[in-house]
């Protein structure tokens, strides 16, 4: 079986997006911007730098359980597989799902993306409401939607992330999604370097579990500053700014981890065809 028209124009497609990442420069702002972060997370006294992460590395290890124990998990997997039935009726488990055409899958990919990304517009449209319960959990809540897009668009490409190795990937991918668009290309070439090491047909997971480091704190202080701008918008009496305000950020965050991933797993996939066409 070779590759489709459809494969070789995503392929390309994705190829052209990562020359644009790897050659992304900077602007000033972004620079000083970036500076301003370092310079506030260098703050932290550097005997508690491990305990931090550590703490944050078993925050996110936590919200994985809690999504992948949840009764939505559940049914997310079942969705999938009855909607991916309709285009092949011989689909029975995850990996499976594989066998679709591209264009299926990005096609069932949009549909439960759609979904969360619902969902972060609503959640960050409703901290323009000024409800400190809202403005607490923010940050754990868009952790949660985003990390939860992208298992699921890992699930939709094939890959079950009940496994430790597509566990652990996918919580590198989450990672290097929610990076600054410099230190994100760095992980996009790493990511393929592991994806090389993963042997399928092992279950336990052999490497480095650690997720959190100086660089991705930004992404915590970023969210800070979006409740700050939000609060101050709603205190000068512009309540519907202030929630068209929430919904943006939550919708931009949500695009650049949306778009990373999609792209890292439409294109492993891809890859993997190409390795079997070539044995």
């Amino acid at each position: 079986m070779e590759l489709s028209q459809s494969d070789i124009n995503l392929y390309y497609s994705i190829l052209n997006w990562e020359e644009d990442l790897l050659r992304y420069e900077q602007t000033e702002f972004e620079a000083l911007y970036e500076k301003i972060m370092v310079k506030i997370i260098n703050l932290l006294p550097e005997k508690y730098d491990e305990k931090i992460f550590n703490i944050i590395d078993e925050f996110i290890f936590q919200i994985h359980a809690t999504i992948q124990n949840s009764e939505y998990d559940k049914e997310f997997r079942e969705d999938v597989l009855k909607t991916a039935i309709h285009f092949n009726p011989s689909i029975e488990k995850i990996s499976e799902l594989k066998k679709l055409p591209v264009n299926t899958l990005i096609y069932l990919d949009n549909i439960f993306s759609n979904r969360l990304r619902t969902m972060a517009q609503i959640q960050g449209g409703s901290l323009g409401l000024g409800r400190k319960v809202l403005e607490v959990s923010d940050l754990p809540l868009m952790l949660l939607i985003n990390l939860r897009n992208v298992q699921q668009i890992a699930t939709v490409y094939g890959n079950d992330i009940n496994a430790p190795t597509e566990l652990m990937l996918s919580l590198k991918v989450f990672h290097a999604a929610t990076l600054p668009k410099r230190a994100r290309k760095l992980e996009w070439v790493k990511l393929f370097k592991e994806v090389k090491t993963i042997d399928e047909n092992l279950y336990f997971f052999d490497g480095d579990d650690c997720l959190t480091d100086i660089t991705w704190l930004q992404q915590p202080l970023t969210q800070i500053i979006k409740l700050l701008i939000v609060g101050k918008i709603r205190q000068v009496d512009f309540p519907f700014i202030s929630v068209l305000a929430g919904s943006y950020f939550n919708s931009k965050l949500f695009k650049q981890v949306n778009d990373f991933s999609r792209k890292f797993y439409q294109k492993r996939l891809l890859l993997e065809r190409k390795s079997k066409l070539d044995k």
